[in-house]
């Protein structure tokens, strides 16, 4: 008779570690594609065009030249161009605010209108032109049909802080 030894007994806490990192990396994955796909669903559409066809419709004084193809839009992503010194809505901007009003619906989010006017001499007439643009949008907004909540913000920069081109700006966001 031989005398064969019991085989060795496999280290149980080495399993229990590989084991665990395992699972962690798998926990690890699964959280970082999670983050992904939220932050995919939480953008607003890629194109304009698509989530302002149907709202568009309703918005006064819109014309068939201001839904433009994306290029247009590309350019203002997150804000509203005014000419200098007016608070006439352009036309292009239909569909950007088409847009936010219907992200801010789909997230229950408030929509955040942010303009920023310069201190000095003329400060008075910058806030009221702030303000009335401001106003302008909130019309447009309203005259959508689609309620959302709102919230406003008026921004004083010190002087010779803020460039032409952003003092003719009024911001969306979501919050």
């Amino acid at each position: 008779m031989s005398d064969s030894k019991p085989p060795k007994a496999r280290d149980s806490s080495r399993l229990v570690a590989i084991v665990a990192v395992v699972l962690l990396t798998l926990i690890a994955v699964g959280g970082i594609v999670g983050a992904m796909l939220s932050r995919q669903a939480a953008a607003p559409p890629s194109r304009p065009e698509q989530a302002g066809n149907a709202t568009t419709r309703n918005m006064p004084g819109l014309t068939a030249s201001a839904v433009q193809p994306a290029e247009a839009a590309a350019e203002r992503l997150d804000h509203v161009s005014f000419a200098a010194g007016s608070d006439k809505v352009p036309d292009d901007a239909a569909p950007l605010i088409a847009t936010f009003i219907e992200s801010a619906r789909a997230r229950n989010n408030k929509l955040r209108l942010t303009t920023k006017f310069t201190a000095g001499e003329r400060r008075a007439k910058e806030l009221e032109l702030a303000n009335a643009r401001t106003r302008a949008v909130r019309r447009m907004i309203e005259a959508s049909g689609k309620a959302v909540a709102m919230q406003y913000e008026t921004v004083e920069m010190p002087a010779g802080t803020l460039s032409e081109r952003d003092a003719n700006r009024l911001v969306l966001s979501l919050h």
